[in-house]
């Protein structure tokens, strides 16, 4: 009986075929978002997203889906048949994509009016914290690939190594990508700083909900306590982690950010020649 239904599916796919492509174009699926209330977490790994979208969820009495088809170590994007199909008749958080900037991306914000919070975390926290997280987790990420048995043979320099030759680079690619091209944005995006939300995070709470007029389903500290002991996949979640890494370390990445004279990067730690730490 499956088997029929299937065939009968199939043969009415090819009757209507050229029908079909006419009508679900791009343009067309993009109407069917409008309208809805949208919130997505873009962020890199290890800055907090999984919390903040846990809180959000909670704090906004949304539900939350995720926006990608796949994850592990597949590049995340957009995917615009989940946006038109998950929770179709609800507001919703899509949450922690990690989303480096496109032209594509940009235009798929705009036109569907997601609201988007843009999340930022000093750069050698963010070392520590995954090399911790590599140790802990699977290593199957967007970020790089490796194998088990490469990495748990490391010594802790080593993995440290690994990571600034192989991952750091990604977050220059994200940071970059968003920072060069958020102006156009500004509307729809507010950005978030890792430590901002761990040392005040009610406060932050309150800045995503004004900047894009949210009521709250429950007080944003009801909302922490909330999540409180639930999984996460944070650490320690300890800014300033990243004081033990090497003079050597630090003057590699800053190199890397060189690469992007044009860029401002104060807000994940690095800072050009001329500017002071505020």
């Amino acid at each position: 009986m499956i088997d029929i239904s299937s065939k009968l599916i199939r043969a009415a796919y090819f009757l209507f075929r050229p029908f079909i492509s006419l009508i679900l174009t791009e343009r067309f699926l993009l109407s069917l978002v409008k309208g809805r209330r949208h919130l997505l977490v873009i962020a890199p790994m290890k800055s907090g997203s999984t919390w903040l979208s846990t809180i959000l969820e909670h704090l906004t009495g949304w539900r939350t889906s995720l926006l990608a088809p796949a994850y592990c170590q597949r590049g995340q994007e957009i995917e615009l048949r989940h946006l038109v199909t998950r929770n179709a008749l609800r507001n919703t958080v899509f949450s922690h994509l990690h989303l480096r900037y496109s032209d594509y991306s940009e235009r798929i914000i705009r036109e569907t009016g997601l609201q988007c919070v843009l999340m930022t975390r000093n750069i050698y926290d963010t070392i520590i914290s995954l090399a911790d997280h590599c140790d802990k987790y699977s290593l199957k990420k967007p970020l790089f690939y490796m194998a088990e048995v490469d990495w748990r043979g490391l010594s802790r320099e080593e993995k440290i190594d690994r990571i600034i030759d192989l991952a750091v680079p990604w977050y220059f690619n994200f940071y970059a990508g968003w920072f060069s091209n958020i102006e156009r944005l500004n509307g729809q995006i507010v950005v978030v700083r890792y430590e901002d939300l761990v040392s005040d995070t009610e406060r932050e709470l309150k800045v995503i909900c004004e900047k894009f007029g949210i009521e709250q389903h429950m007080a944003p500290g009801e909302a922490i306590s909330f999540c409180e002991g639930q999984p996460t996949l944070k650490n320690t979640g300890i800014p300033g982690r990243g004081a033990e890494l090497s003079k050597a370390v630090v003057e590699k990445v800053e190199r890397m950010a060189s690469y992007y004279p044009s860029v401002d990067f104060t807000s994940i730690g690095i800072f050009c020649k001329h500017q002071e730490p505020v």
